[in-house]
């Protein structure tokens, strides 16, 4: 710790919460908040949050050298909780012109992280906002950005916003791999940025939108628009229903025009706690073939295959023939057989219930 008493306090506990496993305090000699934690699947701690001044030395920085006067700066970081003091920090990266609200540990490995930039005059890095929505709507667009694993580079990112101040607050998936935001906004139009969605306005006066997101980032499939309420939290089931919770005011109209649930009357003053469900529409997996790889199979060709909004198995057969499949990080390797020179096949790719086939691709 340096010498500001609001440091970051980070503590591990075993299973039961009877013994006290690892504890780490860390942060800048001003006040500094952490915001989202997360154990990833290799044991380490994903954390992320704002430090008000940038005198802890990172292990790297991303983006624009930022002055040090400029604060709040963001950062992720990873903790090892098997390496001992202040080595347990073993990745600290700084977000330039951005505040982080939150983080996510995605099923591909990579890590998403959440928030709002500071304004017009602190845009993020082009080569970053790579997503669907590349420039800012308004004067604070909210924020989501893709890491890899290691939290070292950021491999896409996208504004989400309209013409007022909007939060990317919250960040969920689904299991297989698609992304939820939830953004909160007071903008009673449609974020423009966003061509393509499917748009739903549930309530009035909408206080949030609910993203269904593709993990590249440059796809939204879905946007409702939710109010009259501020949710204060959002989870995703495994059949991409998606759940909020919040506490209503007495003096916010309850929503009963799109409630199927029992709403109970309360006396003036009190609050209620409101639990939603929103159901989405499946949606299906947007398969890519890439062509040939490197590499070779019994004389044939690698070819390999980009499946957007999945991540489970697949079978693949090309010109009848079973091809072996494998994963590439986030690509699917098939091996082909070899064919006639001069002839080609069709490629059938079956994932979950669906199947796809791509004729004369190989």
């Amino acid at each position: 710790p340096l010498s500001d008493p609001d440091d970051i306090f980070v503590a591990r506990f075993s299973p039961d919460l009877a013994r006290l496993t690892f504890s780490g305090v860390y942060g800048s000699s001003d006040r500094d908040t952490v915001v989202a934690l997360e154990a990833a699947a290799d044991g380490s701690l994903l954390v992320a949050g704002d430090f008000n001044k940038r005198d802890l030395p990172a292990t790297h920085e991303l983006g624009p050298n930022l002055p040090l006067a400029l604060n709040p700066f963001a950062y992720v970081g990873r903790l090892q909780p098997s390496l001992p003091g202040d080595a347990a920090l073993s990745e600290l990266t700084y977000l330039p012109h951005m505040t982080v609200a939150d983080l996510l540990a995605h099923p591909s490995g990579d890590v998403y992280v959440s928030g709002s930039h500071w304004g017009p005059n602190f845009l993020l890095p082009a080569t970053w906002m790579t997503g669907i929505q590349r420039t800012p709507g308004g004067v604070n667009d909210g924020v989501v950005l893709r890491l890899t694993g290691d939290v070292r580079r950021v491999t896409s990112g996208t504004y989400v916003g309209g013409a007022n101040g909007e939060n990317a607050a919250q960040l969920a998936h689904d299991g297989q791999g698609t992304l939820y935001a939830r953004v909160i906004t007071t903008d009673p139009q449609s974020f423009a940025g966003l061509a393509g969605a499917t748009v739903t306005r549930i309530g009035g006066s909408p206080r949030q939108a609910i993203l269904r997101v593709r993990p590249s980032l440059d796809i939204v499939e879905d946007v409702v628009y939710h109010g009259p309420f501020f949710a204060q939290g959002m989870s995703v089931s495994g059949n991409g229903a998606v759940y909020l919770g919040a506490t209503m005011p007495a003096t916010t109209p309850q929503p009963t025009n799109f409630a199927r649930g029992t709403i109970t009357a309360t006396a003036p003053g009190d609050n209620d706690v409101y639990v939603q469900r929103i159901d989405f529409a499946p949606i299906a997996a947007r398969l890519t073939l890439l062509g040939p790889a490197a590499g070779s199979a019994a004389g044939g060709t690698v070819l390999r295959l980009r499946a957007d909004g999945y991540t489970g198995p697949i079978t693949a057969t090309i010109g009848g023939q079973t091809a072996i499949v494998t994963r590439d990080g986030s690509l699917y390797r098939l091996a082909a057989p070899p064919l006639p020179a001069g002839t080609s096949a069709d490629v059938r790719i079956t994932y979950g219930s669906e199947t796809i086939t791509f004729a004369g691709a190989y």
